[in-house]
């Protein structure tokens, strides 16, 4: 075989391997880890399937529930263990018949084995809306994409006649710095 006819078989070999499902590690846009967390998102939160929400998460994943995407006072961090044992708990509850998780502003950014995932999350059920803005943070691990940490943060909720914005929770915040 000539050289030039070697070089395109190779060529056309190389170009053909994303096609046939195999890893493209050189070519990761991160659409494999938008698939992944929102799957994940969607056992546990809307079908309640333990086993699909809890694999993605790394053995030393933090989930941090904040006021912003920065540290601040507010932040609650749970370790893998505790987030493990509420999703059991809430796991074994019935199914919800009506939550449905929906995704917005969705991005990511990958370099080399981390990435991070920005996303708007709305979670709709009959007792009410939640709208969160995310941030996961992933590592590649030899078992694939994990989460070591997944901080978040209210923007609205509404229950019924109740509810809050981003503005009532920072005004009430000041209210209580304001009187310790």
């Amino acid at each position: 075989m000539r050289p030039l006819a070697l070089r395109t078989c190779a060529l056309l070999t190389l170009l053909a391997v994303p096609l046939t499902g195999m890893p493209r590690a050189w070519a990761d846009d991160g659409s494999d880890i938008v698939k992944l967390v929102q799957d994940s998102q969607r056992a546990g939160i809307e079908r309640h399937e333990f086993d699909g929400y809890i694999t993605i998460w790394a053995a030393d994943a933090k989930l941090v529930y904040s006021r912003a995407e920065t540290a601040s006072v507010y932040d609650t961090i749970w370790s893998r263990a505790q987030l493990e044992a509420t999703v059991r708990t809430k796991c074994r509850a019935e199914r919800p018949k009506d939550v449905k998780l929906t995704y917005e502003n969705v991005r990511t950014e990958v370099a080399g084995d981390r990435a991070v995932l920005r996303c708007r999350t709305t979670k709709r059920a009959a007792e009410g809306t939640s709208i969160a803005d995310e941030v996961f943070q992933l590592r590649r691990t030899d078992a694939g994409w994990k989460v070591f940490e997944n901080r978040f943060w209210l923007i609205e909720w509404r229950d019924g006649d109740r509810g809050h914005d981003r503005r009532q929770m920072d005004e009430a915040d000041r209210s209580c710095l304001a009187k310790s």
